[in-house]
């Protein structure tokens, strides 16, 4: 089966079309192509690599593969897509990210009113420092930074034959936080899943009463901290009479 309506990315920092297409290892690679030709034509920018990540159900992700076959036994998939742009008289490079699922390729990953993407890639002028993943549903809303932990840009890691482990666990991270979300009824407990996502606490398995639960402890924690700093507060005004 033909894909339907192959459209080319839109350039600069606006987001880009969807692809609809059979869950197949061929088509994909097609509509790929597809996407690789009308850049290179236009000369907008050059890739360089494209690396398949398989998601499996409970978030983890699969080593990257330069075949779309690491799908075959995956919930999602990912197709991690280098380039190379130039700001004005220097090239760069960047990377950006489509999502399959449900036999559609795309930019957004759509899941119980839930919507994961990341920022639009840039293709020009601007330096690409590290790029954010959103998750949200209508006005709830979490970002994760995506880049590495050292001084180190992410994106020198691109310039090698495959992808990092770095990469694959940041991806698999970002799914496993796409799902945890599911669970999150206000902006308070977002922004207490970044918290977790931040002290490397696991969430792989993070259901919705331990979610809960941990919550409750976080905030009794910080409860209790506030409590201790207002009474060292109140003996340092006591020592000043």
């Amino acid at each position: 089966m033909p894909i339907s309506k192959v459209k080319p990315l839109t350039s600069g920092t606006s987001r880009h079309n969807i692809y609809a297409m059979e869950y197949n290892p061929k088509k994909i690679v097609e509509a790929i192509d597809v996407l690789r030709e009308t850049y290179e034509r236009n000369k907008t920018i050059k890739i360089y690599s494209i690396d398949y990540i398989g998601i499996r159900e409970d978030g983890v992700s699969t080593p990257s593969s330069k075949f779309p076959t690491v799908f075959d036994h995956a919930k999602y998939g990912v197709v991690f897509i280098h380039y190379s742009y130039w700001r004005v008289t220097q090239e760069d490079n960047s990377f950006f990210i489509l999502f399959l699922k449900d036999n559609e390729l795309g930019d957004t990953i759509e899941e119980n009113g839930w919507r994961m993407f990341f920022d639009a890639p840039i293709t020009t002028f601007n330096v690409t420092r590290d790029r954010s993943c959103y998750i949200e549903k209508r006005n709830l809303k979490l970002r994760i930074p995506f880049k590495q932990s050292s001084a180190n840009d992410l994106l020198s890691l691109l310039t090698y034959k495959n992808l990092s482990s770095l990469v694959e666990d940041g991806i698999g991270i970002c799914f496993q936080a796409f799902t945890a979300a599911q669970n999150c009824t206000t902006q308070q407990e977002l922004d207490f899943l970044k918290e977790l996502l931040k002290s490397n606490q696991e969430i792989e398995n993070l259901n919705k009463q331990l979610f809960g639960e941990k919550l409750n402890c976080f905030y009794k924690e910080k409860a209790i901290e506030g409590y201790k700093e207002m009474l060292d507060e109140i003996k340092e005004l006591v020592k000043q009479q």
